[in-house]
């Protein structure tokens, strides 16, 4: 499984797997823009605590996506991260100083008009 993420720079730039649990690798500091988008097999998804940053569309329309677990070591997450995701029932955020989950959004602690969620931002 190792060779299916593509990342350069700490950065991871695509998934190329096919599994439906998939563990980001430790050391990834950045899921970069659409890194795994429309990955149709993908059900859950664990991000390590050395990422800082989830980028634009990082996990937009993967359709059978039903769990993330997100450590508190996230200081970013783009707005359109997990648009599209239509089957996503659980997000877990470990203690995070900068987001929290209400009512299946995910909420900026800092600024109340950051919500994101799994509806086509437009």
């Amino acid at each position: 499984m190792e060779n299916d993420f593509y990342i350069r720079r700490d950065i991871l730039l695509k998934y190329k797997g096919s599994e439906k649990d998939v563990i980001i690798p430790d050391g990834v500091t950045a899921i970069d823009e659409k890194a795994l988008r429309g990955c149709e097999t993908l059900e859950s998804v664990v991000i390590p605590d050395t990422v800082i940053s989830i980028r634009w569309g990082a996990f937009s329309f993967c359709k059978n996506l039903r769990k993330i677990t997100i450590p508190s070591s996230v200081e970013f997450i783009f707005v359109s991260a997990i648009e599209g995701c239509t089957d996503l029932t659980e997000i877990v955020i470990q203690d995070s100083d900068y987001f929290y989950v209400k009512d299946g959004l995910i909420h900026s602690k800092k600024s109340s008009d950051d919500v994101i969620g799994t509806e086509i931002v437009k």
